[in-house]
Formats: structure tokens, sequence, C-alpha cells
């Protein structure tokens, strides 16, 4: 298997779409954008494709299969999954609808009355500001007058506007009143709430799955090289510096992929718990390379130093 450039970010769909344009299967070439949203990219091996976000691994494709209803069968507790539920229940949906957006509630004033039956957390002078009126009484479920976008499940401290640039950069009562650069800092504001909401699920899902025992089991090295070396002689301070130093190149040695030689260590092989492989070699791989056990799934990890 050819190993991919390690520059690629396959947190980016049309990324992961690409990487299916080399696979010899024609159910995965036929299936590459439904794949791609489901979260997966081609493992360069038969019909192999693995998440990008919890590593699982699936294979044997059928042309009736659905690749994001598979996701969820097979992890359900796999970050992007969770992420994909969060934005369904936050019901972020644009209305078709052959009636004027709204046309009655182009007046602020007239949107803020509104909500005198709302059940909601956030200030209502400035929803009515940011373009919203209340669609549903007695609940936080609110249109906006201009764009048709509803949005629900409020939580105290959110900003309309913020939210309102989130779920519809192109709406024109958001870019009269606040500007590109202010759509575009909520734009980057999203992708990085994303990104923390995704850590959070995924340390729940530690938390939950027990993974965080298997990391705490990981096997750095062969049993030989794991064992410590004890020192009775006390060093001088120059053979001190000079055994950190050669230690710190051992380690650095034995952090680098098995297979590859080159990239740093990022995913774990289950059962057997060693951490020795790359996550563009990984996929590759049937058996453990250090104690050859047959590989029944994989964990990914990351180093802090």
């Amino acid at each position: 298997m050819k190993a991919l450039p390690g520059t690629i970010d396959y947190r980016n769909v049309e990324e992961r779409r690409k990487s299916f344009q080399n696979s010899s299967s024609a159910i995965l070439k036929r299936k590459a954008e439904d794949l791609a949203k489901a979260g997966f990219i081609y493992c360069g091996v038969k019909d192999y494709v693995q998440c990008v976000y919890c590593n699982l691994r699936l294979r044997k494709w059928d042309a009736k299969d659905k690749p994001l209803a598979e996701h969820k069968i097979w992890k359900p507790s796999c970050p992007y999954i969770l992420s994909k539920t969060k934005q369904i229940q936050r019901s972020m949906v644009r209305v078709c609808s052959d009636q004027t957006n709204g046309a009655d509630y182009t007046d602020s004033s007239v949107r803020q009355r509104t909500f005198t039956r709302a059940n909601i957390c956030v200030s209502v002078q400035t929803m009515a500001e940011a373009g919203f009126y209340l669609y549903k009484d007695g609940t936080d479920h609110v249109r906006c007058f201009s764009c048709g976008i509803q949005l629900v499940n409020w939580k105290t401290g959110e900003d309309p506007w913020m939210e309102h640039a989130r779920a519809s950069a192109e709406c024109q009562h958001v870019k009269r009143c606040k500007g590109t650069q202010f759509i575009e800092r909520a734009r980057l504001k999203n992708i990085q709430k994303k990104e923390e909401e995704t850590d959070e699920v995924i340390d729940a899902s530690l938390q939950e799955d027990g993974v965080k025992a298997v990391l705490d089991a990981v096997t750095l090295l062969d049993d030989d090289q794991s064992k410590e070396i004890e020192l009775e002689v006390k060093a001088s301070p120059d053979d001190e510096r000079a055994l950190r130093q050669e230690e710190n190149e051992q380690l650095n040695e034995r952090m680098k992929c098995r297979i590859c030689k080159e990239k740093e260590v990022k995913v774990v092989f289950l059962p057997c718990g060693h951490l020795c492989s790359c996550a563009q070699c990984a996929p590759a791989l049937r058996t453990c390379p250090v104690c050859s056990n047959k590989v029944s799934g994989t964990l990914g990890v990351s180093i802090v130093g």
C-alpha cells in the first residue's frame, strides 16, 4: 500500500472523497460521495474503508448498503456520528416555502412582541434584532424573517447574531447589519466549536468504553526494551546530561513507525496494545509488527510531549 501524504486533512469531506479515486472496487467508486460524507476514506486494500475519527474499518460492501447507516450500526459512539446527531437535534433547517420570507416581520419591534409566549433563555431583544421571531408558542423555536432559517435548543449565553451567521452565512439581514468580516469570524468560530465538541465526545467515549484502561496498558516497546535499567553508581552532572541525551535519542527512535521508519507512531493495535505504527501504514497491517498477533481493531492516539 502506498503511504498517503501526511499533509492531507481528511476532516475535509472532499479530501476523503478523493481517496476513493484509486480504488479498484466499482462499488466504492459509485459510493465514494456517500462514504466520504459518512466519515470514511479508502484504505488502499481491496474494499476496506476506515473512519478518520474512530478508526472503524469496514469491507464487503453491497450495492444496497448505506455508509452512514452502517457507520451508526457498527460504531454508534464515533465522535463524527455523534456530531451528526447533534446537528440534527439542533434542527438548523432551512425552510422551503412558496410564501414570502416572513414579510410581516420586517419590523424588529413586531418580531420582539412575538416572544411574549416564548420559553427561551436568550435576550429576546437581541433575538429580534438578529432577525428572529418566535415560530412556535411556548418553545424556543425561532425563524428568520429574511432567510427563513429555523433554530431551536438555545443555550444560556449564546449570541443570536453569531448563531445566525453560523447557520445561514448568506442571510441578507446578517450581511447588511453585521458585515462579511463578522460572518467570517462566525465561520471560523464554528470550526473551533466543532473541534472542541469532537474532543469532548472523544473524551466521553474514552471514559464510557474503558479505552483509557487500554491506553494505560499500551506497550511502547518490546518486553526486553521496556525493562528499566537500574543505575547503582551515581553519575557526574556531565554523565547525567549525556545519559539523558542518549535516552532522548533512543526514545525518539522508538517513537517512529516500525513500518516506514519515518513518521511518528499514532495507532494502537488491539487486543495486544502495541503502539508501533503511523496512521498511514496501519490500515494495511493484518498482524502487529511487534508481537505478530492478529489485529482485531485499532485506536488512534496523540502523544503530547
